[in-house]
């Protein structure tokens, strides 16, 4: 058993640094490929586990690389033997909603090439889903600096291009994507709901919050994510064991 963790949008692989040292998995934590494509991504995650992972491996991904993950497994299911998603979104299956999401992600674009990369990131962390994390001011420091150095261009194309309303919307699939564990902060209103719709499907999807966290729950609170991941995989080996 092991697994490939994706980072989320301008993320890198030493977000997971904390996670991983609470697993105890073999874990290969990867840097995704700057894209603006979906097909491209799949792709880069596709070699990449071809070639330095154990299949069926477990996915570790968070937000964009938690959809990229559902997309992932959607096409190689026999890659992939368990997901574990961190605050993401299986998508918008509302045609409003999606343009709705479409122009906001338009703006963020906007911002980022009229008032510069800075004033970005400021108002980018300063939305609510990330407030317990400025509560942690060391924390964010080391986040901030993990991202001054992401190319603003290319962000601003995968800011239109990789955004959730471009994804296709998930949900109808997820049934068929093999044992899931999805996870989501307990101050994260903003996902909260997606939290409550996945509950309803509890036969199939475990769904999880992670307490004194919000969106970026796995940066926020490591071991609790872990302890988490451990008890989802421990009951999925006993169930598997108990059917063969």
């Amino acid at each position: 058993m092991n697994a490939l963790l994706i980072h989320g949008l301008m993320g890198c692989k030493e977000d997971f640094s904390s996670l991983i040292t609470h697993l105890n998995i073999p874990c290969h934590a990867i840097d995704l490929p700057q894209k603006t494509s979906f097909d491209s991504m799949l792709d880069a995650i596709y070699t990449i586990i071809k070639k330095k992972m154990r299949t069926p491996c477990i996915i570790i991904g968070y937000s964009m690389g938690g959809r990229l993950a559902m997309l992932f497994a959607c096409k190689f299911p026999d890659l992939v033997s368990h997901l574990i998603l961190l605050s993401a979104n299986p998508g918008i299956d509302d045609p409003k909603l999606v343009e709705k999401r479409i122009q906001t992600d338009l703006k963020w674009a906007q911002i980022l090439q009229i008032e510069g990369f800075d004033v970005f990131l400021q108002k980018w962390y300063d939305q609510p889903l990330f407030s317990s994390l400025k509560n942690q001011p060391k924390l964010y420091r080391e986040v901030i600096n993990r991202r001054i150095s992401y190319p603003p261009t290319k962000l601003a194309k995968m800011l239109v291009h990789l955004s959730v309303a471009k994804h296709p919307s998930m949900w109808e699939f997820l049934p068929n994507l093999g044992p899931q564990l999805h996870m989501f902060g307990e101050k994260d209103r903003k996902y909260l709901p997606i939290f409550n719709r996945l509950r309803n499907w509890k036969k199939i999807i475990t769904a999880k919050k992670i307490p004194e966290s919000s969106h970026a729950l796995h940066l926020e609170n490591p071991k609790a994510c872990a302890e988490k991941i451990h008890t989802f995989l421990t009951m999925e080996n006993n169930c598997d064991t108990i059917c063969k």
